[in-house]
């Protein structure tokens, strides 16, 4: 089977997968199986006709064969089906929102409970472990406190969904500016453009868009263009002082060897699907199981199973992906642990619980708590479908944990006044 072959069942799937979605009830930017099929044709498709017309070839590090990307190809054309099979049946019969009633008020007296508290880990995390502690280099306490570091910008995006006051979005103004300089001062950038992006996500919920204007694109487009020379030209500045090692970082950068890890997703996939036959045998389940006890300090649990380690069972000298940290998308991810059968399920049943998760939280009835978590989700799932099923467990209730517990909190304290109020209802019937 040739890439031609697969480019055409790849265009077959991908108009067909449009066309459904057309057709969906209630469908927008903020969809899963929409959101899905936008990265399926930034990662795949787009992918499959760079290799096939000799316009990008071969990635620094992922040296692959046609057979490997007709593999992960076809892989990722079945979860593509799948996954909007599994909206179509998320979309099926009525859901139950609940009652809304003091929903909106029991969130907000979540957030000042919880906000004081994450605000003083993030202070912490920053003045511990950032540059400004004067910690440049990128070591491993770094890479575990990022996360921490941008619970102060959520924080403030919370304050100001609360009060929407002059203070807050100054606030909110200064914890971005922070924030970006955290981020570019260390060459990293995936915090900031997650936290911008939520960010974005909150704004245009709020205004009620379904869908961003060109003119919202078009900058978001830029942003994203800006900060992908960003890492390389702030990475060079802060090791090596000069400006000149700086721009030539940049044009290293985007002549390919720094590309390469960036956006062949297609190929990182691959290579884990190639691995993995080699290997003999599947993972069963097990970095998922590891990823549950991810909020267990090593102080307590020395030998905590780790998501990363399990890549070294099958990483080769050839394609060494523990060493490089690749990711292998959502398809690669369920196809590792489970082979095709992981991906038939998976798929399916991961589309049919976010589709209901969506309507719930994109109701017309939904009030500022929901749309927050539908934020939050959305923003989460950017990581999922490229990362696998670990970030969405990783993702909510760690980086943007502030959020998750006040929203959490706030839906605990509705259903106690609930069940109180019910309690008092009854007892007076019964008097």
């Amino acid at each position: 089977m040739s890439i031609g072959y697969v480019i055409s069942v790849d265009l077959i799937v991908v108009v067909f997968s449009a066309w459904v979605l057309l057709h969906l009830p209630g469908k927008s930017l903020y969809h899963p199986a929409v959101m899905y099929w936008l990265f399926h044709v930034a990662v795949v498709t787009s992918r499959l006709w760079l290799w096939h017309y000799g316009i990008w070839t071969v990635g620094e590090f992922l040296l692959q064969t046609d057979l490997d990307l007709v593999r992960a190809g076809i892989a990722s054309d079945l979860g593509l089906l799948l996954f909007v099979l599994g909206a179509i049946i998320g979309s099926l019969g009525p859901i139950r929102l609940g009652p809304s009633e003091g929903m909106d008020d029991r969130f907000r007296r979540a957030v000042w409970t919880t906000a004081p508290f994450f605000a003083v880990v993030g202070i912490y995390a920053i003045m511990r472990w950032s540059p400004l502690a004067g910690r440049l280099a990128m070591t491993g306490v770094w890479s575990s406190a990022q996360s921490t570091m941008t619970w102060l910008f959520q924080v403030c995006v919370l304050l100001r969904e609360q009060t929407r006051s002059v203070v807050s979005r100054r606030l909110l103004g200064l914890a971005v500016i922070l924030l970006l300089f955290l981020q570019v001062a260390n060459g990293t950038r995936a915090n900031f453009v997650l936290s911008v992006l939520l960010l974005v996500v909150i704004a245009l919920l709020r205004r009620g868009q379904r869908w961003p204007t060109l003119k919202q694109i078009c900058a978001l487009a830029a942003t994203a263009i800006f900060f992908f020379f960003a890492k390389p030209f702030a990475g060079a500045l802060v090791a090596s002082g000069s400006l000149q090692q700086a721009v030539l970082a940049v044009s290293v950068y985007s002549g390919g060897s720094g590309i390469a890890l960036d956006f062949e997703f297609l190929d990182m996939q691959a290579a884990y699907m190639k691995n993995i036959l080699a290997y003999g045998k599947y993972l069963w389940g097990r970095p998922y199981l590891a990823s549950l006890v991810f909020f267990v300090p090593l102080a307590w649990w020395a030998s905590k199973p780790s998501i990363v380690a399990y890549r070294a069972l099958f990483s080769t000298s050839e394609i060494p992906i523990s060493t490089y940290g690749i990711t292998p998308n959502l398809v690669g991810d369920l196809y590792v642990n489970f082979g095709y059968l992981g991906v038939t399920l998976g798929m399916i049943l991961l589309a049919l619980l976010l589709t209901r998760i969506y309507r719930i939280c994109a109701s017309s009835q939904a009030g500022l708590a929901r749309q927050v978590w539908l934020a939050v989700m959305v923003v989460s799932l950017v990581q999922v479908y490229r990362d696998g099923l670990s970030s969405l467990v990783l993702f909510p209730f760690l980086f943007f944990l502030p959020l998750t517990a006040s929203t959490l909190l706030g839906l605990i304290l509705r259903n106690r006044k609930v069940r109180v109020a019910s309690d008092l209802a009854s007892r007076e019937r019964a008097t």
